[in-house]
């Protein structure tokens, strides 16, 4: 498949959080997501926008799960989340951001942080 990436930055601590965020923006793509997948490589992750709430049921890894906000604001960090949990809405999410696991408390991005996204070369 043939998918546009993007750098994904926070700009608060002055850390790349992925170097290749791919973009699952149609309703099919964000309910597979990375099920499937053997796991997440460093520096990737994966953007599911207009998104406020996700699962892990599927996944063979557990995944930092980012909630943002309509001006990129992270509004709250989910650290390790195992498969096969349901992460509740957060009220005025309007994405979700999964990386690797480890990758939030490595940056310290924290509630409150401001996000760039570029897209990647």
């Amino acid at each position: 498949m043939n998918t546009t990436c993007y750098r994904l930055t926070d700009e608060t601590r002055r850390i790349v959080l992925a170097e290749r965020l791919e973009t699952a923006a149609a309703l099919g793509r964000q309910l597979v997501g990375l099920i499937g997948r053997p796991y997440l490589p460093p520096g990737s992750g994966l953007w599911l926008p207009g998104c406020n709430a996700v699962h892990t049921a599927g996944l063979r890894f557990p995944v930092d799960i980012v909630f943002v906000g309509p001006s990129w604001q992270i509004l709250r960090c989910l650290h390790s989340v195992p498969p096969f949990r349901i992460c509740l809405p957060v009220r005025n999410a309007t994405h979700v951001i999964e990386l690797p696991a480890g990758v939030l408390r490595a940056s310290a991005a924290a509630p409150g942080d401001h996000l760039i996204l570029e897209k990647a070369d």
